[in-house]
């Protein structure tokens, strides 16, 4: 592992985890840190549903070419809290935390939160129709109006 993604991850410990702790209580992580091995397991299922160029979760690492797996760099983390919806924990997240993108799979899912160089604070929803996830960028008012499902 490379150490920016020791670094990396360091940061969105203490910048991200740590006030969501704070403020919710105890979280369950569903998906951090994904290097080469990691990836190599998850691509062998039929559907992965993983994007390591896009998601930030291989941080810093580098492909067999010695380039960063996500350009993005930074850190991303999946996480959900126990007996809070994933709205209402992506909408205090959005409002009070600065991060680079927050993907919102819907009520009942985890919600995916990174940090990187750019700090975009860009909210996507990431709603699945026909077995496929559709992305739209939502502003936070968006987030917040969204029906429930």
């Amino acid at each position: 592992m490379q150490t920016q993604s020791w670094e990396a991850y360091q940061k969105l410990a203490k910048e991200i985890l740590d006030p969501i702790t704070d403020h919710f209580g105890s979280v369950e992580l569903t998906f951090g840190f994904c290097g080469q091995q990691l990836r190599s397991l998850i691509r062998k299922n039929t559907s992965p549903r993983i994007a390591p160029t896009l998601d930030q979760h291989a941080a810093y690492e580098l492909n067999s070419k010695g380039k960063p797996i996500c350009p993005r760099l930074g850190a991303a983390m999946d996480l959900r809290v126990n007996n809070t919806s994933s709205q209402a924990v992506a909408i205090w997240v959005a409002s009070h935390l600065p991060f680079d993108r927050l993907y919102y799979y819907g009520d009942d899912n985890p919600i995916h939160i990174s940090i990187g160089p750019e700090n975009s604070s860009q909210i996507v929803w990431l709603n699945t129709i026909n077995n496929r996830r559709i992305p739209k960028k939502l502003t936070l008012e968006a987030l917040i109006t969204l029906p429930k499902k």
